[in-house]
């Protein structure tokens, strides 16, 4: 964190979209910092600070991260327990609501925004529960921007796995550098990786590497063609070094148990096309390890 704080400080951009950007960062380094704090300790000893200084904002606002990102990273792979988190965050709040003076804690306390993006993602992670074990619906695509067009009746008796994924300026080099070590370790086993992407208005700039709008700032966004929407895909998963079979996200198509909507998503399929896992990206690592867990059930390694 310290280092991240140098390296700002001695950023002197000349241009005012890069001084706003940096003056963006800066901006963000006391929440970082709160949650450095937070994640460095346990659980247990965040709520038993809160509980004891009932007037003092600061270990509540601690404890609501920490629990806050507990429940985000179970929310897909375990939503029951992650249920139980959030009821312990709410008793812990209804405590301190009766034993504080302060109106601020109390506010923080009794809010019924505090566990506003937790619930639904809970709730997501039941109804994906649900679908396990369910034949897949037909994927939702427009478009084929790279391999061959190809059904998942089509390839029933392999693996296929699934990366929803919205097109932006996100990092993706962690999720599809694990997409190669999978398709790596698992093609010759019977794996195979699809992406269906959703670009949201982004044009690949060969200049700089990277996405970009397509057009200066107070312009009407363009529209792109198929044929440009496609080679913003292409050349989007050339960079980071993936090569599969890539699909446009149809988000006219009928709704089946596969939408995810655009989001960045992974669905696990086994050799009977039925659904063995579906999870999200909001806590990346956690969920590719259940993802991981369940290729290496489908296609153990030859003994």
């Amino acid at each position: 964190m310290a280092a991240y704080e140098g390296v700002l400080r001695r950023l002197t951009p000349q241009t005012e979209a890069g001084k706003l950007s940096i003056e963006r960062e800066r901006a963000t380094l006391p929440e970082f910092r709160e949650r450095i704090e937070a994640a460095l300790v346990p659980l247990a000893e965040l709520e038993a600070k809160a509980l004891a200084a009932p007037d003092d904002l600061a270990p509540y606002r601690k404890l609501l991260i920490k629990l806050g990102d507990a429940i985000v990273g179970l929310a897909y792979s375990r939503p029951e327990e992650a249920q139980k988190l959030l009821d312990a965050g709410q008793a812990v709040g209804a405590k301190l609501a009766e034993a504080t003076r302060n109106e601020e804690v109390k506010k923080a306390a009794t809010s019924p925004h505090a566990w506003a993006m937790q619930r639904p993602m809970i709730s997501e992670g039941r109804h994906f529960a649900e679908l396990v074990g369910q034949p897949a619906d037909p994927l939702a695509v427009k478009s084929w921007a790279s391999g061959e067009p190809t059904t998942l009746a089509g390839l029933r008796g392999r693996v296929v796995l699934i990366c929803s994924f919205p097109v932006t300026e996100d990092s993706w080099t962690e999720v599809f550098a694990l997409l190669q070590a999978w398709q790596a370790r698992y093609e010759s086993r019977g794996l195979t990786i699809i992406g269906v992407a959703s670009n949201r208005g982004k044009r690949w700039n060969d200049a700089t590497q990277s996405l970009d709008q397509g057009r200066r700032p107070g312009e009407p966004r363009a529209e792109f063609t198929l044929q440009q929407e496609h080679e913003t895909l292409r050349k989007f998963v050339a960079f980071h070094g993936l090569k599969i079979p890539l699909a446009t996200h149809d988000p006219r198509g009928r709704e089946g148990n596969l939408d995810l909507k655009g989001n960045a998503g992974l669905v696990l399929i086994d050799q009977q096309g039925k659904i063995r896992a579906i999870r999200k990206l909001p806590h990346f690592q956690r969920n590719a390890e259940d993802i991981d867990r369940g290729l290496a059930e489908l296609m153990p390694a030859a003994k």
